[in-house]
């Protein structure tokens, strides 16, 4: 698997609309237009910014996942009466993660 450009990733406008994203020395990654007229100005600002986190996220997800054993989370959980939803939480962040990465779930 080849690996993304290390964040973090800043967003910036373009002239015709679009978002340019760069990483932190200022090299493009990848430039966004909506083409297609549908949606509107703050969907799209929104939409950019959640592209720019991307990098943030996954490592994030990643560093949430490793500091917490599932013995920890089952524990804290059943503490709480969540243990079946710090179950999926987790399943779902590895998802996340594995879709981000272009690998399957485990």
């Amino acid at each position: 698997m080849s690996t993304y450009t290390p964040g973090p990733w800043h967003k910036s406008n373009t002239k015709c609309g679009g978002y340019i994203f760069s990483d932190s020395l200022s090299v493009n990654i990848a430039e966004v237009f909506n083409l297609s007229g549908f949606g509107t100005r703050g969907e799209d600002d929104a939409n950019a910014r959640l592209i720019a986190a991307a990098p943030e996220l996954l490592e994030a997800l990643e560093n949430m996942l490793e500091a917490f054993s599932p013995d920890i989370y089952r524990m804290t959980a059943a503490q709480f009466g969540k243990a079946g939803e710090a179950e999926i939480a987790s399943q779902n962040a590895r998802t996340a993660i594995a879709k981000a990465k272009g690998e399957e779930p485990k």
